[in-house]
This record gives structure tokens, sequence and C-alpha cells, in this order.
């Protein structure tokens, strides 16, 4: 494999592995399908985003998140600190029927639609802050060009782009081997992030 280190280097790659003139405009498309299987299904450290938002209006507009996916922990910043227990919606409602605005500290949170709502209803002076998950803006040429998984796992772009030609080059033998090297890529950062989570540290991987 060669050097991968931005967008276009692995597209280049793709190309040379794939060796197919006819693929060479799906090669994004390769990559992006890639991208957003990962994206979208890793909770790890590459990931992780500090959260810090005020209440408005006794929630917290997702809006204002860049690119928020899932949350790792939040809580209440005061003094002591206050986690907050993520629960669903239902049982957020039946718990805090009253959505009246209060001064208490909530306990509880969970997310409607766009926005973090809080049991019992968060002041507007209420600060949470903690950790999250992002969804990484896809890499292309004249955007976003590198990223966590450029500058540390490349193969896992590398192989898993390449398993996305499988509908194009259907029974092509090298499907699973690219698979293969994926998956043991994978699992390669998998046993990495548990074993810092061992560590001593929180942090946590969880594929969903």
């Amino acid at each position: 494999m060669a050097i991968v280190t931005d967008f276009d280097t692995l597209a280049t790659e793709v190309a040379s592995y794939l060796d197919r003139s006819d693929l060479t405009t799906h090669i994004p498309n390769f990559i992006e399908a890639c991208e957003n299987k990962l994206y979208r299904s890793l909770e790890i450290r590459g990931l992780e985003v500090a959260f810090s938002e005020t209440v408005s209006s006794g929630v917290i507009a997702l809006s204002g998140v860049t690119r928020y996916r899932n949350p790792k922990y939040l809580y209440v910043n005061s003094n002591p600190i206050t986690p907050l227990n993520f629960v669903s919606l239902e049982t957020l409602y039946r718990q805090y029927s009253n959505r009246s605005q209060t001064s208490a500290k909530p306990t509880l949170i969970a997310r409607e639609a766009g926005n973090l709502i809080f049991g019992p209803v968060a002041a507007d002076t209420v600060v949470v802050k903690g950790v999250y998950y992002e969804q990484l803006a896809n890499l292309s040429t004249g955007g976003t060009t590198t990223n966590w998984f450029t500058d540390n796992y490349p193969e896992l772009l590398l192989y898993g782009s390449l398993t996305q030609a499988e509908p194009f080059i259907a029974d092509d033998p090298r499907i699973v081997v690219w698979r293969a090297m994926y998956d043991d890529a994978l699992s390669t950062l998998m046993e990495l992030e548990t074993r810092e989570s061992r560590g001593g540290g929180s942090l946590q991987i969880r594929v969903g």
C-alpha cells in the first residue's frame, strides 16, 4: 500500500488497486459510502468532541452543535457537577410531565427531534458540558481533505472503499481479500480502543 495521507492520495490508491479505468468516476462514491459506514457506526476517540452549551427556553438546540451524532457523557456544570442520565423521551415525560420551566437542577436528559430536553426542566442559566461523538464531514478534493482516519487508520478507508466496488466487479476474488483486510484493520482499531479504555481512562468504544 502506498502512503495515503489525504483524499487525493486515497482516491489514487483506490484507483490503483481497482485497476479499472471505467470505475474512475465512481471512486468518490466508494469512498463516501465507506466513510458513512464508519462515521455512523463507530464511537471512538477520533470522533469525540467537547460539548459546552447553555440551556435556552428550557432546551439545547442541536442545530448549534457541529455535526452532533450521539452523546458520550454530559453533565450539568455545577459544584458539584451533576451527571445527566439519558433516558427515552417517554420516560422523561412520564417522570416530569410538568414542563413549566423551573430552577431545579436537571438529572435526566432525552432527545426530542432537534433538541435536548431535561427533567426537571432546566433554567436558562444551566450550562451542560461533556463529550459527544460527531458525524465527520466527508472527504473531498475541494473541502475536507484530511481527518482522524487519514491520519491514523488510512487502511480502513482504503479497504473499506474497495469493498464498496463489489456491485461493479461482482465475483472478483480480490473482494474477499479486501474485506478481510478491512475487517483486520477494524479489529485492530477496536482492540486498541479497548486497551486504552482499560488503562484507567473512561474511553469506551461502541458499534451500533
